[in-house]
């Protein structure tokens, strides 16, 4: 399992982790993690967050780079998992 700290550090997440995988590896914006070298599966964070929808007191609900989406390749395949996010410019050129 992966995830952003933001995650990892808040003590009811980290719970459910703990209770229900082998444990968690914290990724942040622009990390890359090879899985299986041999086979070429990686995963690659990429930042996630908002810029037009807001709370009401003005904040985004998600500032970048305190969250994840996840690319991962496997050979010359890549899948893109955009988490909780916006059609940032960023993301929509991926």
């Amino acid at each position: 399992m992966v995830a952003p700290a933001a995650v990892l550090n808040d003590a009811k997440m980290a719970k459910v982790i703990t209770d229900n995988t082998a444990g968690a590896k914290t990724m942040a914006n622009g990390d890359t993690l090879v899985v299986d070298n041999r086979n070429g599966w990686s995963i690659e964070a990429v930042p996630m967050y908002n810029i037009v929808h807001k709370m009401p007191n003005g904040e985004p609900y998600h500032v970048k780079g305190r969250g994840n989406g996840y690319i991962l390749t496997f050979g010359d395949k890549r899948f893109y998992f955009s988490g909780d996010t916006e059609g940032t410019p960023g993301n929509c050129a991926r």
